[in-house]
């Protein structure tokens, strides 16, 4: 536990200082000799949950809270107003933040051959009393330099609001939709039905998900590893209240022609109170495009059922196609999901893949200067060897900012859009530069945090 007090702010120029009487503090989850947290955790846990306007926790619920951080390796940066706190006669007890920013490390596929180290960003809440003083910019310079120290060459994150991390060098990475499918006489494909789909006991599958999920991960792009917690709620050890088991979770295991597991989805009735009655899939995970196409033919034919919600896929998802009545699957909503802030370009830029040989330069600005420079990409046989040119005079062939090369890396745009956009400047080609940096499937992150 290390804490950070205005002056040393101010002895730091490359962190934003924070006005006099605010303390940052970095921390993990503390445990009493009985194992229930400490009275620091337990105000971590209070300010994280009244960021997001959640239930007040029980004890066993910030007990269970806490484990699970543990689990990941969460860290955690704090500020605190100890004098605001205190004059307050009705406080909490104990010492409590007015922001909270959590972050940990898990794999990431940027679309190559082997997954990267990446650093998750989570839990980031800034009490309505301190907003706009600095704190949420000294907090993500802070974790953003544990990053850098760890050899993490990403940070990632998924934002309640658009307008927040751009400055931060944060850019659009993938995009997700919500979905509703009309199953009120059931729903026709137009492929031969393929292997079997089980209704199996939810508290089984936790290997089985997880094996799934590994095979899901490693072959798609976008792809985040799921936080332990993922296991608890997949398989109904927790509902929303996370002291209590979800009874109404249902799970469907897909085997393909050899029997293996290649699929599942859980799902929960809304109730019979809900009209049209409806079933919300919760978790759904395919670690082959048949595996996806047969889960959806039996959750979209299930009797009494007249709607079929999908809260999160891909926008490009090839359900369109392959029902018959394209019609029955509408789109409710379509938003951006997960940003990607490079802190690596030469690392992270030669671990995707390239469908295209050549060279190209380019010219990234980062006002944090974590990643500014003038950079030339040269790929062969599909893998990019990339050197930072120092003091290199000549012009790049494309120009941007770091927060629209995470944008770029994964595939969810193209040179050309950026371009149009008023984000890339570029010298030469933009055809070829769009060739060059094509990807095979659009990405996705099925993982929330």
């Amino acid at each position: 536990m290390t804490e950070k007090t205005t002056q040393d702010f101010a002895n730091n120029s490359s962190q934003p200082a924070l006005r006099e009487g605010l303390r940052l503090e970095k921390l993990g989850m503390e445990f009493q000799a009985d194992g229930q947290p400490t009275e620091k955790t337990v105000g971590l846990i209070r300010a994280m949950r009244a960021g997001f306007h959640e239930k007040q926790p029980s004890q066993e619920e910030m007990r269970r809270k806490a484990v699970a951080l543990s689990k990941d390796s969460l860290e955690f940066i704090a500020v605190y107003d100890d004098a605001f706190h205190e004059a307050e006669e009705f406080s909490y007890p104990g010492p409590y933040p007015i922001s909270t920013f959590g972050h940990y490390e898990k794999s990431f596929n940027v679309g190559g051959e082997s997954l990267i180290p990446a650093h998750l960003i989570t839990e980031v809440t800034v009490a309505a009393t301190h907003r706009r003083q600095g704190i949420l910019s000294a907090m993500m310079r802070e974790s953003l330099e544990t990053a850098v120290a760890a050899d993490r060459p990403v940070a990632l994150l998924t934002a309640s609001e658009s307008v927040i991390y751009g400055r931060f060098g944060f850019g659009i990475a993938t995009r997700a939709a919500k979905y509703e499918l009309s199953t009120a006489r059931g729903l026709g494909f137009k492929a031969p039905r393929v292997g079997t789909v089980s209704n199996v006991d939810p508290s089984k599958i936790g290997d089985v998900a997880a094996e799934i999920f590994a095979a899901y991960h490693a072959a798609t792009p976008g792809s985040v590893d799921r936080q332990s917690s993922y296991r608890e709620y997949k398989t109904g050890a927790w509902s929303d209240d996370i002291t209590m088991p979800n009874k109404s979770l249902r799970a469907l295991i897909y085997r393909g022609e050899s029997g293996a597991p290649e699929g599942l989805a859980t799902y929960a009735f809304n109730g019979w109170g809900w009209k049209p009655p409806t079933v919300s899939i919760r978790n759904l995970v395919a670690a082959s495009d048949t595996a996806e196409r047969e889960l959806f033919r039996y959750l979209t034919n299930m009797d009494l059922i007249e709607k079929v919600v999908w809260p999160k896929g891909p926008v490009d998802t090839a359900l369109f196609h392959a029902l018959e009545d394209s019609e029955a699957l509408g789109t409710v909503s379509v938003g951006h999901d997960l940003w990607v802030r490079v802190l690596d370009v030469p690392r992270t830029l030669s671990s995707r893949s390239w469908l295209r040989d050549g060279t190209f330069s380019l010219s990234v600005q980062d006002s944090l200067d974590y990643a500014a420079g003038f950079y030339v990409v040269s790929v062969l046989d599909g893998v990019a060897t990339v050197s930072l040119e120092s003091g290199d005079e000549r012009q790049a062939d494309m120009s941007l900012d770091i927060s629209a090369l995470g944008s770029l890396l994964l595939g969810e745009v193209s040179i050309s859009q950026l371009v149009r956009a008023g984000l890339v400047s570029v010298a030469g080609s933009v055809r070829e530069l769009d060739m060059m940096w094509s990807t095979l499937r659009r990405p996705f992150c099925s993982t929330g945090f």
